[in-house]
């Protein structure tokens, strides 16, 4: 898998000879089936402004665990990680502030049982959203924000959980994403799921590159690497190339959805939220796509 991966950034530009050095980046694995694109913006990272060798770990291994990963960055045994921010995370650790996605995951799809494809038609408000029962996995970060806006949340242990369970109507609908449902809804096929096309769920929140506050050589390395891409250009192109996000464009109809807004109270300060070329718009999603980039950071 590590082979295959380092492959195709050979084939795309994105990993050269000369960006390898003594100092290294001890990166998680990519993701076997999936989308990569943190994984790709740090290798460019790495081309574009050399000094530093992505390396992986887990090489040879079955990938971990999210809470595997978490435990062996906190250990030092990975020297970067990227999720979804929360007040903790943004605490405990330096985030660098560029939305890798930007702002994707802020945009949720709900896979539905096929009977139920219809089930939010008539949903126009987040109170209609209150009457149903949404299933999350217990201790994800934006599990935190559908709670505080008052959904009914049924945790699920296990991500495979979710499907099997959505299926035996443990709960009505599993908010993805906007780029995840398509390919898990092909993935976990013997279960009865659709992605529903009435309703996109929205919240303002990050998805960032993590590092130990400590590492202050790596923290000033990954901020100016991130201001570099997107001056140029390349974090977007990274993104639209991205397999799963050409998919979440050409499926999601975003235009013929309802849109229900969450407030996200896990949102610091530190949020780059004036920024609107780090956000993706989909009201103005045209103008947004046909961008350069969003403008730098000092």
């Amino acid at each position: 898998m590590i082979l295959r991966f380092l492959f195709v950034l050979a084939a795309l530009g994105l990993v050269s000879a000369n960006c390898f050095s003594q100092n290294t980046i001890k990166s998680p694995a990519p993701t076997p089936s999936g989308s990569n694109v943190a994984l790709f913006v740090l290798h460019k990272i790495a081309e574009v402004q050399g000094g530093y060798e992505v390396v992986y770990p887990y090489e040879g291994q079955e990938r971990p665990s999210f809470a595997k990963q978490l435990a062996d960055f906190e250990a030092g045994d990975l020297d970067v990680m990227w999720t979804l921010a929360n007040r903790k995370y943004e605490e405990d650790y330096q985030a660098i502030y560029y939305p890798l996605y930007y702002g994707m995951f802020g945009l949720r799809l709900p896979i539905v049982k096929n009977e139920n494809l219809h089930m939010f038609r008539g949903v126009k408000t987040l109170n209609d959203l209150k009457r149903f029962k949404v299933g999350q996995g217990l201790g994800w970060a934006d599990t935190d924000i559908l709670q505080a806006n008052g959904l009914d949340v049924v945790p699920v242990t296990k991500y495979p959980n979710h499907f099997p369970m959505l299926e035996g109507e443990r709960f009505d609908y599993f908010p993805r994403a906007m780029h995840e449902p398509w390919s898990e809804v092909k993935a976990w096929s013997k279960y009865n799921l659709t992605v529903d096309p009435h309703i996109v769920i929205r919240y303002k929140v990050g998805f960032y590159f993590f590092v130990k506050k400590k590492d202050v050589a790596l923290i000033r390395y990954l901020n100016e690497g991130m201001a570099k891409l997107e001056e140029n250009g390349m974090h977007k192109q990274i993104f639209l190339a991205d397999e799963e996000v050409q998919m979440a464009f050409r499926n999601s109809n975003l235009e013929n959805r309802i849109v229900i807004d969450l407030a996200n109270p896990e949102l610091t300060k530190n949020t780059p939220s004036d920024d609107s070329g780090l956000w993706l718009d989909i009201n103005n999603l045209d103008e947004w796509l046909r961008g350069q980039g969003g403008a730098t950071q000092e």
